[in-house]
């Protein structure tokens, strides 16, 4: 796990905007989104992979192109397991 480093914080509340814009949350979703998109910041910022089955990645995909996404579940249907 890496820290939320200040760059990051920035990428967090755009993603959070432009969430917040195309879905329309209540609040009560939206702070179930907030783990998930300081999640998306981190490797964002650190240009990591981040693996996941949470949908709401690939929607932030759209936003950002440089962000990589692995989807686990794709990985073990392909896998057989």
């Amino acid at each position: 796990m890496l820290p939320l480093s200040v760059q990051g914080a920035v990428v967090f509340g755009e993603l959070k905007k432009r969430i917040k814009e195309s879905r329309n949350p209540s609040k009560e979703n939206m702070k179930k989104f907030t783990v998930d998109l300081m999640l998306a910041a981190t490797a964002l910022t650190s240009e990591c992979c981040l693996v996941s089955a949470d949908r709401v990645y690939r929607e932030l995909q759209r936003y950002h192109t440089s962000f990589k996404i692995q989807d686990w579940s794709i990985l073990n249907a392909e896998q057989g397991t």
